[in-house]
C-alpha cells in the first residue's frame, strides 16, 4: 500500500512489510530467472553468431535476476550488484539481438530492440531511478515478448514427449481392447 510506481524501486516490493508482496516479488524473480535461463540456453544452442551471443548473455543475465529475488534489497550491495548486472546484461542482450536480427533480415525485431533501447536511454535523463527502473523493466519485458513471438512464428508450438503419458495411453488401449474382446465373447 505504500509502494508508488516511478518513485519506489521494484526491489522495494521484495523487502516491504507486506508478506505477499515479498513472496510474489522474490519468488517471481527466481522463477522468471529460471525460465529466462532456459530460453537463453535454447537461443544460444540453436542460433549462430550475434543471436547465439544474445542467448548466452540472456542465460547469464537471468542468473542475476534469480539473485535479485534470492538476495533481497535488505542485503544491500550484493542485491544491488545482482540488479545492476541483470540490467546491464539485458541491455547487452537487446543490443546483440538487434544486430543479429538485422543480419538475418528480421528487421522488425531489430527495430523493436532499438526502440526499446532508445526508450531506456531517454528515461535516464530525468535521473529519477524509480521511473528509469520501472520503464527499463517494461522495455525488457516487451523485448522478451517480441523475441518469444519471433521464435513462435519461426518454429510454432513444440510438443514435448511425455513418456508417462505414452505408458498410460498404452495401458488404456490394452484395457479397451481386452474389454472389447470380452464383450464380443
Amino acid at each position: 500500500g505504500q509502494w508508488f510506481f516511478g518513485w519506489n524501486a521494484l526491489s522495494d516490493l521484495g523487502a516491504c512489510k507486506n508478506e505477499a508482496s515479498r513472496i510474489l516479488f522474490n519468488y517471481g524473480c527466481v522463477l522468471t530467472g529460471v525460465s529466462g535461463m532456459m530460453f537463453g540456453y535454447g537461443v544460444f544452442k540453436h542460433e549462430k553468431s550475434w543471436l547465439a551471443m544474445t542467448g548466452l548473455v540472456t542465460a547469464i543475465g537471468t542468473i542475476f535476476l534469480m539473485g535479485v529475488g534470492a538476495i533481497p534489497e535488505t542485503y544491500g550491495e550484493p542485491h544491488l550488484f545482482c540488479a545492476g548486472a541483470f540490467g546491464f546484461l539485458a541491455v547487452v542482450a537487446m543490443a546483440t539481438s538487434a544486430v543479429g536480427d538485422w543480419r538475418k533480415d528480421r528487421k522488425v525485431y531489430s527495430y523493436i530492440a532499438l526502440i526499446l533501447l532508445a526508450i531506456c536511454a531517454i528515461v535516464t535523463i530525468p535521473n529519477q531511478f524509480g521511473i528509469f527502473e520501472a520503464v527499463s523493466i517494461i522495455c525488457i519485458l516487451v523485448w522478451v515478448g517480441s523475441q518469444a513471438y519471433k521464435y513462435y512464428k519461426m518454429i510454432g508450438l513444440i510438443e514435448i514427449r511425455d513418456p508417462l503419458k505414452e505408458i498410460f495411453e498404452e495401458d488404456e488401449d490394452r484395457i479397451r481392447r481386452k474389454l472389447h474382446k470380452t464383450e464380443k465373447e
